[in-house]
């Protein structure tokens, strides 16, 4: 077998470890595991593609260490607790995508496979994020407002109330805001908006 470049991987829970590292090692990537933030810095490595497990403040950390550092080290997520407001935290931290276990572990290899490959293509990145901007441009002002809400993990119940309309009208909305961004879903939304620089 053919292997990519080498990824690191940082999961404190060992059965969450090796299963990642079991994933990406049948599809092909060179992974280094680490417990800990603590493992991995003490070596003193070269940045690469660093995917993490968003437990315990990991992304936190993770960013504080990054920001003092003259070198981009790139990082994606992963969770088995998928929380709205926890992506969105990631995201703003630096994240360059999230990954919700189980249900998007079939894709994590592939995209993890085009996030490495475009992290040598600066302008592929620059199209990546006029795309995403253009694509904010065609929601309505509705559409907005209800995902900045979505981005803070309200209810449709609870938008509803704060626009004074029915929890059925916010569905619609919710709906047509994820089919114009080519979201999956809500959090997926989320981070499109994110990375796009748009203030949520």
């Amino acid at each position: 077998m053919k292997f990519k470049p080498a990824i690191f991987l940082i999961d404190s829970d060992f059965s969450s470890r090796k299963s990642m590292y079991d994933l990406l090692f049948d599809n092909g990537f060179h992974v280094e595991p680490f417990e800990s933030l603590n493992d991995l810095f003490i070596h003193r490595l070269s940045p690469r593609l660093t995917l993490v497990h968003d437990i315990k403040n990991v992304v936190m950390d993770l960013a504080e260490r990054l920001e003092g550092m003259e070198e981009h080290w790139p990082f994606a997520c992963f969770t088995r607790d998928l929380d709205t407001q926890q992506v969105v935290k990631a995201v703003r931290n630096g994240a360059m995508d999230y990954f919700s276990l189980p249900s998007e572990e079939v894709v994590v290899p592939e995209r993890l496979t085009r996030l490495r490959d475009s992290l040598t293509d600066t302008s592929q990145h620059r199209r990546n994020l006029s795309h995403a901007k253009n694509l904010l441009r065609g929601l309505t002002a509705r559409e907005r407002q209800v995902l900045k809400c979505v981005s803070l993990g309200m209810s449709n119940r609870a938008i509803a109330a704060k626009y004074k309309i029915s929890p059925r009208t916010v569905e619609i909305h919710r709906a047509k805001m994820i089919a114009k961004l080519g979201a999956a879903n809500s959090p997926e939304a989320v981070k499109i908006a994110v990375s796009a620089g748009i203030a949520l």
